[in-house]
């Protein structure tokens, strides 16, 4: 009777410890993401100004540069931001409404003076 019991018992915590074992495993897997392209848009802007009024007015941006030179410091130029973020240069816009918010959120930024 006695080696039934430890039998029992032995039984149950080599159960235990494979069923503890196995949480263990599945609490250490991660879960690996693949990470979403980056779908740009690229638009520039037209007139020399910081004002955000004007940066909000999306008739002062175009999908060509023109005859911009975007090799300066003070005005935005040419600003790429991601449509996976935000579909289009409206959305864009309403979510960076100043050239601060556009600098730290879009891919990249040029400059015009």
């Amino acid at each position: 009777m006695k080696t039934l019991k430890l039998k029992i018992v032995a039984s149950l915590t080599a159960i235990i410890l494979l069923f503890g074992a196995f949480i263990v495993v599945k609490a250490m897997e991660k879960k690996v993401e693949q990470p979403v392209a980056v779908d740009p848009m690229t638009v520039y802007f037209q007139p020399k100004s910081n004002d955000p009024s004007a940066i909000q007015n999306t008739s002062n941006w175009g999908t060509s540069p023109g005859t911009l030179e975007c090799d300066g410091s003070s005005y935005l130029c040419e600003v790429t931001f991601d449509r996976n973020t935000y579909s289009n240069l409206s959305a864009f816009l309403t979510a960076n409404p100043n050239k601060a918010a556009i600098e730290s959120n879009a891919l990249s930024v040029s400059h015009k003076d």
